[in-house]
C-alpha cells in the first residue's frame, strides 16, 4: 500500500498505480518482481474524470499491510474487492 500525498487521491492510501504503456514493468521492477497476472478492470467515475484501471496481481514475499486499517478512496476499495 502507498500513501498518496498529492494529486487526485491525495491524503489517502491505495494500491500502487501508474499511467502509461510501461507502468506494469515499472511497478514490477520497483517491487523486484518478474511477472503479474491480469485480474480484471475497474471503472470509476469522479465528478470531473473517468478512471479505467487494469488490475494485475503478483505474489510478493515482503512485509504486508492490512488494508482494513487505512483510509482508502472508493476506486481502491473496488480494486481490493476484485
Amino acid at each position: 500500500m502507498e500513501w498518496r500525498k498529492a494529486g487526485l487521491l491525495g491524503g489517502l492510501w491505495g494500491v500502487p498505480l501508474g499511467e502509461g504503456p510501461k507502468t506494469l514493468q515499472k511497478l514490477l521492477s520497483w517491487f523486484g518482481l518478474d511477472r503479474a497476472e491480469y485480474v480484471g478492470q475497474v471503472r470509476h467515475t469522479l465528478t470531473h474524470e473517468r478512471l479505467s484501471v487494469e488490475i494485475y496481481a503478483a505474489f510478493w514475499e515482503g512485509n504486508g499491510d492490512d488494508p482494513g486499517f487505512r483510509p482508502f478512496a472508493v476506486p481502491d476499495h473496488k480494486i481490493l474487492r476484485l
